[in-house]
C-alpha cells in the first residue's frame, strides 16, 4: 500500500495512465518487474499502463543497456498486458546529445510490439553495478547477483522471456539462442558445475567455455576474473514464454585451493534471422 486510494481514482476515472517503474528509480536495471497488479487494477477501464526502464548498467563495456536488453524489457512489458513504454531516466543520453543514430534505432521499435516479437534480445538477471556493495532492500524485489556460489548450495535465478519461440522456430526465424553464466575465480578443469534449466541439466554436448581470466584489452584486463559458461540452445532445449528458472550448483571444488566463487551473471541472448534462410553475412570474398 503506498497511502494513496489509487483503484479509486482508477474507477472514478481520475487517472489517464499509471507508469510502473522497477523498484526504485536508480537501482540496477530490471527487465521484468511484476505488472500484474496494475493490469488488473486497470482491466476494463479507460487507465492505460505505462512501463518505465531504467538502464543504468554501468558495467565495463557499457554504461547504459544495449538496445537488445532494451527490446527485451520493452517485449516483457506487452507481454504482461502494458499499454506502452519508456526509459525512466532523467535525460537519456547514452552518446551525449543530439542522439545518435544508435538511439534512433532503439527507440524505434518501443511502441511496436509486433516489431519487438523477432527484434534482437538479451534477456538479463538483475545484477549489481561494478564496484557498488549497496543491497536490496525493498519488499518482493528478487535478490541481485552476484551471488556466493558455495559447494552444494545452488543459486536459483529467475529470468523472465516474452519470446514464443516454438512459433518462430516453425518458421525458421530463429537464428541462434545462447544461455550465458558468469562465473568468477574459477577453473572448469579443477571444478565442477552443473547448471539447469527449468529443471533440466545442460549437457556438455552445448557448452563453450570463455576464458576470462586475466584477458587484456585496450584499457586493462576485463574483470572480474573467472569463466563464462555458455550453452547454445537447440530447439527442445528452448527456455519457455514466461518465468524461466535458471540453477547453478558446484558439484564439486578443489580442495586444494581456497576461491569464493561468484555468479556475476545471468543473461539469455536470442538472434533472429529477417526472414528464412537469411543470414547476415553470407559470403567471405
Amino acid at each position: 500500500m503506498l497511502g494513496y486510494d489509487v483503484a479509486a481514482w482508477v474507477a472514478d476515472e481520475l487517472v489517464d495512465g499509471l507508469i510502473c517503474l522497477p523498484a526504485m528509480m536508480e537501482d540496477p536495471m530490471d527487465q521484468a518487474p511484476d505488472l500484474s497488479a496494475v493490469v488488473r487494477l486497470t482491466r476494463n477501464t479507460d487507465c492505460r499502463v505505462l512501463a518505465a526502464l531504467n538502464d543504468t548498467l554501468d558495467r565495463q563495456f557499457e554504461r547504459y543497456a544495449t538496445a537488445p536488453m532494451t527490446w527485451a524489457a520493452a517485449a516483457n512489458a506487452y507481454d504482461q498486458g502494458a499499454d506502452g513504454f519508456g526509459i525512466s531516466n532523467y535525460h537519456h543520453s547514452p552518446n551525449g546529445w543530439p542522439w545518435t543514430a544508435e538511439e534512433y534505432e532503439k527507440f524505434r521499435l518501443l511502441g511496436h510490439p509486433d516489431m519487438l516479437a523477432t527484434a534482437d534480445k538479451l534477456y538479463r538477471a538483475r545484477s549489481m553495478p561494478r564496484g557498488s556493495s549497496r543491497g536490496y532492500w525493498l519488499p518482493g524485489v528478487m535478490p541481485l547477483l552476484p551471488q556466493k556460489l558455495e559447494k552444494q548450495k545452488p543459486v536459483e535465478v529467475q529470468l523472465r522471456m516474452a519470446d514464443d519461440l516454438p512459433r518462430w522456430e516453425a518458421l525458421g526465424r530463429v537464428a541462434s539462442v545462447r544461455l550465458r553464466v558468469r562465473l568468477t575465480d574459477i577453473e572448469p578443469s579443477l571444478n565442477e558445475v552443473r547448471i539447469e534449466l527449468n529443471g533440466r541439466t545442460l549437457p556438455d554436448r552445448m557448452l563453450k567455455l570463455t576464458d576470462l581470466t586475466y584477458r587484456l584489452y585496450e584499457l586493462g584486463a576485463i574483470n572480474p576474473y573467472g569463466y563464462v559458461y555458455e550453452y547454445e540452445l537447440p530447439a527442445d532445449w528452448y527456455p519457455q514464454r514466461g518465468n524461466n528458472t535458471v540453477r547453478i550448483t558446484l558439484v564439486r571444488s578443489d580442495p586444494k585451493i581456497e576461491f569464493d566463487f561468484q555468479v556475476v551473471d545471468v543473461d539469455c541472448a536470442i538472434s533472429y534471422r529477417v526472414h528464412r534462410h537469411f543470414e547476415r553475412s553470407p559470403v567471405d570474398y
